[in-house]
């Protein structure tokens, strides 16, 4: 980085940053390392060779003007941004080695059995400004703007337009709020809008490429590796927010709230293919507009504060939102059993479970289409989402003398998979499965036990994994962190010549509330449960 103030108020400055990478490697496999078990099949000895070189640059040249104008004071900058990134390689791998003395050498190959080269080229160009305005330290603004062009897109489709709008007022400056409100401390409005962009995929997806092929009759050979889609273009995300900080008692309680709307469009993903095209995607813009809104509040509060004895708490909330507001032809796309416009991306779908018939035992479905067969999609119904409602935390910090008390809480409001209840199988199952249907007249809602599938009711059984009984209530409040520590006085270590000795123990998930039928509320059924650990231990300075 290198700048010099051409005058007073105008300085210049240019960023340049340069790197290079380059790898070389040589993995051998001699007969000896091979698996014994592959040896019937007569496996060859190969030593494979590759080399990787990747190097970027970028240089930004700037002005910024700086101006105070009695109380205004201004900032304005001007950029340019110029960034290339190469990554080339190739691999070769020889077999049939006749002196394994030799693997190091490809020329002592018997044979060559796979080649391969790569290089991929990423340019990227903006020409970007901000004009900051301050008056007074009481009402700020910011302004925004650059253009964007990438070499990821196609042609006529390389540049995009992005920006952004910032203000803020700092009212706990001005004089009368001082004096309506003298306990308050701090007081601040803010909101902002603005438009980013997003080019991060692959390189040349627009174009037809292919890979070279296995030799046929001697000839090298080529296959079609990626379909062309030069019509997508950058992806745009349309961010609002708007929000409140307020400080009391000479900032003892610091609390904010704020709203924000995330609006994206253009998201640029695969875009699914019938397998018969000989590809399973191409790279294109998803044709939705997808909301993500919502509600976060911060409380920081030192409620106590003395010579002995301090009590500091930190509680925050988040009321997430998030819905698809639009997709033309939905019906006709790839996503038309998955997504529903006007509700929440995580909508889980499965079959409706209607409790258990008390004659026979066997599990009844809502049947959708009335066609006397339970099938999806056609039977499927929107029994919840995965997204959480709300979460949050709640910490407490205690101090007294040489003690310290810490303890966190987590805390999550939503829905989730499920353990679906149903006997006859060789698995663990909940308690619940002994209140299984048994005979004629039984009212419950677990069906009979059965592990054969010449028994009707093991196709009704297998389906409730697929079913509203498999997905329920996983809320949950989880002590996520206890610890507890003791320090020696400062007049203990002065005789023993340490600066400080402390002794801790520290706990993690050590209880948790929860009605959650299944393993665990935060993993469900896609792992292990989060580890239960106690920790104690001994920090000496010398």
């Amino acid at each position: 980085t290198m700048q010099y103030s051409l005058i007073r108020t105008l300085v210049a400055r240019i960023n340049i940053g340069f790197s290079q990478n380059s790898i070389q490697n040589v993995v051998s496999a001699p007969m000896l390392a091979q698996n014994p078990n592959n040896f019937p099949r007569i496996p060859n000895n190969y030593t494979t060779f590759g080399n990787s070189k990747s190097k970027s640059y970028i240089i930004e040249p700037q002005l910024e003007y700086n101006k105070t104008i009695k109380k205004s004071e201004f900032k304005i900058l001007a950029g340019l941004s110029f960034q290339q990134s190469t990554i080339e390689g190739s691999l070769i791998q020889g077999i049939n080695f006749n002196n394994e003395a030799l693997m190091q050498i490809i020329s002592a190959a018997g044979s060559i059995s796979t080649r391969s080269n790569r290089y991929y080229e990423y340019k990227f160009a903006s020409v970007f400004s901000r004009i900051n305005y301050n008056y007074n330290n009481t009402f700020i603004a910011n302004l925004n703007f650059r253009r964007d062009g990438s070499s990821r897109f196609g042609p006529g489709k390389e540049y995009g337009n992005f920006g952004s709008v910032g203000t803020a007022y700092i009212f706990s400056e001005e004089k009368f709020i001082e004096k309506l409100i003298p306990f308050l401390s701090f007081g601040k409005i803010r909101a902002s809008y603005g438009i980013t962009g997003n080019d991060q995929i692959a390189d040349y997806q627009y174009l037809s490429t292919y890979t070279p092929g296995s030799a046929y009759s001697g000839t090298s050979s080529l296959s079609p590796s990626r379909i062309a889609n030069p019509e997508y273009s950058w992806e745009a995300n349309e961010k609002f927010e708007i929000a409140t900080e307020l400080g009391f008692l000479k900032d003892r309680i610091r609390f904010s709230i704020a709203w924000f709307s995330n609006q994206s469009k253009n998201k640029l993903v695969g875009f699914p293919l019938a397998s018969q095209t000989g590809f399973q995607s191409y790279q294109a813009n998803l044709p939705a507009t997808v909301r993500n809104s919502g509600l976060e509040m911060d409380l920081n509060a030192l409620i106590i504060s003395s010579r002995e004895f301090s009590w500091n708490s930190i509680f925050n909330f988040t009321q997430p939102k998030n819905k698809l507001v639009s997709y033309p032809d939905l019906a006709k796309s790839p996503y038309a059993n998955i997504y529903v416009v006007g509700k929440d991306l995580s909508i889980v779908k499965r079959f409706q479970f209607l409790g258990v018939d008390p004659q026979d035992g066997r599990v009844k479905y809502l049947d959708v289409n009335k066609d006397g067969i339970i099938s999806s999609p056609a039977d499927d119904v929107i029994v919840g989402k995965a997204s959480p409602d709300f979460y949050g935390s709640w910490g407490n910090k205690f101090s007294y003398k040489n003690f310290e008390l810490d303890v966190f809480f987590q805390f999550v409001k939503q829905m989730g998979t499920t353990m679906a209840i149903f006997g006859g199988f060789m698995n663990n199952m909940l308690n619940e499965v002994m209140n299984r249907w048994q005979k004629p007249g039984d009212i419950t809602n677990v069906p009979q036990a059965s592990a054969w599938p010449t028994n009707p009711a093991f196709f009704d059984n297998a389906n409730l994994p697929l079913s509203s009984a498999a997905f329920g209530d996983a809320s949950y409040t989880r002590l996520k962190n206890l610890s507890i520590s003791y320090s020696l006085p400062a007049a203990w270590l002065s005789k023993i010549k340490l600066q400080k000795v402390r002794f801790y123990i520290q706990t993690q998930n050590l209880w948790t509330i929860t009605k959650y039928k299944g393993y665990d509320p935060e993993t469900q059924n896609n792992g292990f449960p989060p580890l239960k650990t106690v920790a104690a231990g001994l920090n000496i300075s010398l």
